[in-house]
């Protein structure tokens, strides 16, 4: 199957479409997401019973077309259009709760397909999902086709306008010169939109309407945690928190970028705020047990810019006990503890003499340990129990 090379791009849609579910025809009418992908439609219903479905441009006939559109129950908006389409085929993703495999519904004759917009107008995304379809119907799949789809998005992306009218108050004084580009980042999910800051608030404004507010901002009295980030191995990033302990993670196409943002936030927010500069007093705390292990640890973590909102940084803790049998644990007993001098990799003697092995027998560069202990795959296998519906969007999005 095809991959999704691009970001995706969302857009809350409600669907109505003929599913053959279990070998009987259904209307069903959900509201959802819509990912729009280099090769793909994909919805994500709100619904976290219901399965993700994926359409693929190679198995819609025609061309989407935006159609007149009659009130719906599940409807809310003043649009009159909508997105139609028929479809040969469909990709059905399985359900959350009982992880199996996907599963391809071949229809007898062409479903028709119908999106209404809540935020977004049928107009602008049938637009953009034509272009997508004409470059993948006339075109196999490709790096070629890649690279020519990548180079639509950044345009499209580089063509939107900061809405000057969502600023808050008519006091407030901008401190740039211009919007920039950014992502905001999310596990799995980055949404491309744009960075603007005056003298009491950030601004973050998403280039697709995916929510009520067309624009996030927070002001600056409300900001307790700014950290810069790494995004893709790249020093880009910074993230803020709010009292709430709701996050904002911003990354930027270059690190100058960020630079100049990342101090020019520093100098409005508070001077309690913490950063990755307040280690010193940080630490004190802890030692005056002030704040727990965990907390000092998931410090230290954000300070060596690791987060729970990237899973490629996922924050790690620290393996230093060896004793799990014994009733009472003797913080006085070095056997209590494991061999700190060796990687976790290295405590197991076969392990590690299987590993010497493949460097002695490898060409230069050689290497112990070919992985890094924290990457996507193994943070989501441990947080598969808690986050179920996390493994199957890990798998989505290579299918």
């Amino acid at each position: 199957m095809a991959r999704f090379t691009l970001e995706t791009v969302w857009a809350t849609a409600i669907i109505l479409n003929h599913l053959q579910i279990r070998g009987n025809y259904q209307l069903r009418q959900e509201k959802g997401r819509l990912h729009l992908c280099s090769r793909s439609l994909m919805f994500e219903p709100d619904d976290t019973e219901t399965p993700l479905v994926r359409y693929s441009f190679r198995d819609i006939p025609e061309a989407p077309l935006e159609v007149f559109a009659p009130r719906t129950p599940l409807s809310n908006t003043e649009n009159t259009s909508r997105i139609s389409f028929r479809v040969n085929k469909m990709t059905i993703l399985p359900h959350p709760k009982y992880p199996a495999q996907y599963r391809t519904v071949t229809f007898d004759k062409p479903q028709i397909v119908q999106l209404e917009f809540v935020y977004e107008s049928a107009s602008s995304i049938c637009t953009w999902i034509n272009d997508l379809y004409s470059r993948n119907s006339k075109n196999s799949p490709g790096f070629d086709v890649d690279a020519e789809l990548a180079d639509l998005v950044t345009q499209r992306e580089r063509g939107i306008r900061f809405d000057m009218s969502r600023i808050e108050s008519i006091t407030e004084k901008p401190l740039v010169q211009a919007p920039y580009l950014v992502k905001r980042i999310h596990p799995f999910m980055s949404l491309a939109g744009l960075l603007f800051v005056t003298d009491q608030r950030v601004y973050f404004q998403p280039v697709y309407r995916v929510s009520a507010k067309p624009v996030k901002s927070v002001r600056y009295d409300q900001i307790v945690k700014l950290y810069r980030r790494r995004y893709k191995l790249r020093n880009i990033g910074f993230e803020l928190y709010t009292y709430s302990n709701k996050s904002l993670f911003i990354a930027f196409y270059s690190e100058k970028e960020r630079d100049q943002i990342y101090s020019l936030l520093i100098s409005l927010v508070s001077p309690e705020c913490e950063t990755e500069g307040s280690v010193e007093n940080m630490t004190l705390k802890w030692q005056l047990k002030q704040i727990s292990n965990f907390d000092y640890i998931l410090y230290l973590n954000s300070a060596a810019y690791r987060t729970v909102s990237d899973f490629t940084q996922y924050p790690v803790f620290p393996w230093v006990i060896a004793d799990y049998e014994s009733p009472e644990l003797n913080l006085n007993n070095t056997a209590s503890f494991r061999d700190l001098s060796k990687p976790i990799g290295g405590l197991n003697p076969d392990r590690l003499n299987n590993y010497r092995l493949r460097y002695n027998e490898m060409p230069e560069p050689k290497f112990l340990y070919g992985t890094h202990y924290s990457v996507p795959g193994y943070v989501i296998g441990f947080l598969f129990r808690k986050y179920p519906l996390y493994m199957l969007r890990l798998h989505v999005r290579y299918i």
